[in-house]
């Protein structure tokens, strides 16, 4: 996969497992609004589906700021990539958790998320 398609990949992740306060997922206008005018929402658009290449670094550390990840998330090889976005949309085990997970409650995703944030600073 090339740069600007891992890039969308990712990004497309973090749309689908970021929630807001309210456990609703964010929509880009959500986005565009908290990046305080750094990213329009047709070029969030055209960067979420990969027909924007080579986001500025400003933007990068927007998108990242927003979500609360690191700049590298975007960039670092699959290896090394927080989530491996790109080849865990494919894996039916992370198919079988987006599927119950989307059966809970706003209650019930803030316990699974709680409990993904805990699992992985034990990795730490």
């Amino acid at each position: 996969m090339d740069d600007t398609g891992r890039f969308a990949a990712r990004l497309y992740a973090l749309f689908q497992t970021s929630t807001r306060p309210d456990g609703k997922q964010y929509s880009q206008q959500d986005v565009v609004d908290g990046c305080q005018g750094t990213i329009t929402r047709v070029y969030l658009w055209k960067l979420r589906t990969g027909r924007a290449r080579n986001p500025s670094m400003r933007v990068v550390q927007a998108l990242a700021d927003f979500f609360g990840v690191s700049m590298d998330y975007f960039s670092a090889p699959d290896e090394q990539g927080e989530l491996g976005a790109e080849r865990n949309l494919d894996d039916p085990l992370v198919a079988q958790m987006c599927e119950k997970y989307s059966q809970l409650d706003d209650q019930g995703r803030r316990v699974i998320l709680n409990l993904i944030d805990y699992l992985i600073n034990l990795k730490s």
